[in-house]
């Protein structure tokens, strides 16, 4: 074959919430080109993000805003063809990568996709810290959320900035617009699996400094109530606003 092009996915990069198989699929393509390769054969892969013109995310304005709000960058079906027709053209990548991705846009301290805070892209991340994208450190320091939950000076309040906090959280994870969640319907209700439980969980810990079972978090308590149970176990918040409530 004078050629070898395969049509992937940055899922099979930064993963997918309930679409393992699907990034799974991505990851493999991505293998058998450098596979391909490694024989002396042409290959490429090429792992598309957002086509803001064409496609489902062209279809589907909410996905896309939500999408935007992680970072991701989209790219046009013509930069599409363009990268096909540089593919065909140069069809062996000896000594190079067989692997094109599009489509990561930009590392943000708040609201960037889970998985890029993953070691795997600590050199993204650095690159945007380069750039003065950010303040953060990308070490997990403190957050906006941590200084309100020490400033909070009612316990209402504090459960109010932690509920808001934890509705971001979740859009970033689950990829839905913020306005969709409510804080009076459980975690659960939004397809909050298992394994996304995991990485709230750790998130909570790292900037909120509460612990909360992982079946806590997918019980079918509000959200509003799961962020009094946080806030009460919090060691940010002033004891003196928890003295008069109920444990």
């Amino acid at each position: 074959m004078d050629f070898f092009i395969m049509l992937s996915s940055v899922s099979g990069v930064v993963g997918t919430v309930s679409q393992a198989a699907y990034a799974a699929a991505g990851s493999f393509m991505d293998a058998f080109a450098e596979y391909r390769i490694n024989l002396g054969l042409p290959a490429v892969t090429l792992d598309l993000g957002m086509v803001l013109d064409v496609g489902y995310v062209a279809d589907n304005q909410e996905l896309r805003n939500g999408l935007e709000r992680q970072g991701f960058e989209g790219i046009t079906g013509e930069e599409v063809t363009a990268m096909v027709e540089f593919a065909i053209i140069n069809p062996r990548r000896i000594g190079l990568s067989g692997q094109t991705v599009t489509g990561l846009g930009s590392w943000k301290a708040e609201g960037s996709h889970g998985s890029l805070v993953h070691p795997l892209f600590s050199h993204f991340r650095r690159m945007a810290l380069g750039s003065g994208g950010s303040d953060d450190d990308g070490s997990g320091s403190a957050s906006k959320i941590r200084d309100l939950l020490r400033s909070a000076t009612t316990f209402d309040e504090a459960t109010s900035k932690a509920c808001e906090a934890i509705i971001g959280k979740m859009s970033t994870l689950l990829m839905l617009v913020v306005e969709d969640i409510s804080s009076a319907k459980a975690m659960s209700e939004y397809g909050m699996d298992s394994l996304v439980a995991v990485e709230m969980r750790n998130w909570l810990f790292r900037e909120m400094d509460s612990t909360v079972p992982i079946l806590e978090l997918l019980a079918n308590n509000s959200l509003l109530q799961l962020s009094a149970k946080i806030v009460k176990r919090s060691k940010l918040v002033n004891p003196e606003i928890l003295k008069d409530i109920q444990p």
